[in-house]
C-alpha cells in the first residue's frame, strides 16, 4: 500500500488535479463519518464515473479503515466507496494501464481483503432501510467483480428501475413482501 507521506501522491491525479491533498483527506477520513466529507473525498477520487490515478492508490487505505471499523457507519462508507472504485476500475481496466506495480500489486491485494470486509460489515449491520440494502448489495458484487449486478443493484437506490422488457417502472414496493 502507498503510504501517506509517499512523495508518489505528487504525481497521481484526482479529479480536480494533482493527489497532494489525497494523504491528508485519507488521515481525515479515519476519524469521520460525517456524510458531506465522504461526498466531498468521492468527488475528488470518482467524478462523473471516472475513476483517477489517486482513487486506485487510495483505494486500499479505504478497505483498512473499513476493517477497522467493521460496526461503525465510517466502516460502510469505506466499503462502499472502495467498492465504487473497484467497480469503476473493472469497467475502465484502469487498474493496468500506466500505474506503477506500487500502485497496483496493493489494489488486488486489498480487493481480495476487502471482499471479506465488506462481508464482515455485511453480516454485522442492523437492519436497514431496502434501498440501503440494494447499496450495500451493489458493494458486495464489486467485491465479487461483477460489474453488471452492481450497476443493477446500485440503480435501485432510487426505488426505481424500469423494466428491461416494457421501460415500466418498476418500484421496491413492487418485489417487496412486506
Amino acid at each position: 500500500m502507498i503510504e501517506l507521506d509517499d512523495p508518489i501522491w505528487s504525481d497521481l491525479q484526482h479529479s480536480y488535479g494533482v493527489a497532494t491533498d489525497v494523504p491528508s483527506m485519507i488521515r481525515t477520513a479515519e476519524s469521520n463519518d460525517n456524510l458531506d466529507f465522504w461526498h466531498e473525498l468521492s468527488n475528488r477520487l470518482v467524478h462523473q464515473c471516472c475513476v483517477s490515478d489517486a482513487a486506485i492508490a487510495a483505494f486500499p487505505h479505504f478497505v483498512l479503515i473499513a476493517s477497522k471499523n467493521l460496526e461503525r457507519n465510517k466502516g460502510v462508507l469505506a466499503i462502499n466507496l472502495a467498492g465504487w472504485i473497484l467497480v469503476l476500475a473493472l469497467q475502465k481496466n484502469k487498474w493496468f494501464r500506466d500505474l506503477p506495480s506500487s500502485i497496483t500489486s496493493p489494489f488486488r491485494e486489498y480487493v481480495r481483503i476487502g471482499r471479506a470486509v465488506a462481508a464482515e460489515i455485511y453480516k454485522n449491520r442492523p437492519a436497514v432501510e431496502l434501498s440501503e440494502e440494494f447499496d450495500f448489495l451493489a458493494t458486495l458484487a464489486a467485491f465479487d467483480e461483477n460489474v453488471e449486478a452492481y450497476g443493477l443493484l446500485a440503480t435501485w437506490h432510487s426505488g426505481e428501475l424500469g423494466c428491461p422488457h416494457c421501460d415500466q417502472p418498476i418500484t421496491l414496493k413492487d418485489i417487496s413482501p412486506y
